[in-house]
């Protein structure tokens, strides 16, 4: 999920995530699992304020 920075604050991150929620229900899945990079406290932030919660990290060395 990305909103453009001009229009965050205005409840669309959380209506996209509503719809994600709905439709992953509508087709009978388990979960829904969403990746966000290490450092962006402010999606963090929102992933917590909406309901996810931290699952697993991953930890990767680029060659």
């Amino acid at each position: 999920l990305c909103v453009d920075a001009k229009t965050r604050g205005q409840h669309i991150g959380e209506q996209l995530f509503e719809h994600v929620k709905s439709e992953a229900k509508r087709l009978g899945c388990y979960e829904v699992t969403l990746n966000v990079w290490s450092g962006n406290t402010s999606a963090e932030k929102f992933y917590e304020k909406i309901g996810l919660k931290t699952k697993e990290r991953q930890i990767e060395y680029i060659l």
